[in-house]
């Protein structure tokens, strides 16, 4: 009787969480050494109950050269529900740093001015302080300078 085949490697992928270009040269050997906790059928069994490989129990595993029937492990064997006492922490709370901005140096509010690296509020209350000490922060052009530039060029 001839049954549909899976390949070892996706087997071991989607029983095990496996994952990897090196599962496609695993073979049946390796396998029985690596992870004795598969458990293989027999072919006398798979003639016997053909409703086990219907119902997916059971398992046909190719590894490029032979045919092997395997088991497919359930969650009950394969993990032990217990229950776990999990300790809550108290939440973690949110990096907001408050500055004394009136004791930095201009250089450093210049810094705190990138919203990449600081939070919004950290740019904005550093904004202020340098409008207060009368830091340019933007390029003002001297219109008048400009007239005269282009008057010369004339």
């Amino acid at each position: 009787m001839k049954y549909e085949t899976i390949t070892l490697s996706k087997f071991l992928s989607r029983t095990l969480g496996l994952g990897g270009s090196d599962l496609k040269k695993i073979t049946h050997l390796d396998a029985k050494i690596l992870f004795p906790q598969l458990k293989r059928s027999t072919f006398e069994y798979v003639n016997k109950h053909p409703e086990a490989i219907t119902r997916g129990k059971i398992l046909m595993v190719s590894d490029g050269k032979t045919v092997i029937p395997y088991y497919v492990p359930t969650i009950e064997e394969e993990f032990d529900f217990h229950e776990i006492d999990v300790e809550h922490d108290e939440p973690k709370k949110i990096n907001d740093e408050r500055y004394d901005y009136t004791a930095m140096s201009i250089y450093e509010l210049k810094q705190l001015l990138n919203t990449r690296f600081n939070s919004y509020r950290n740019s904005r209350e550093a904004r202020r302080e340098l409008e207060k000490r009368g830091v340019v922060l933007t390029k003002k052009y001297n219109r008048n300078e400009i007239k005269k530039m282009k008057e010369d060029e004339e």
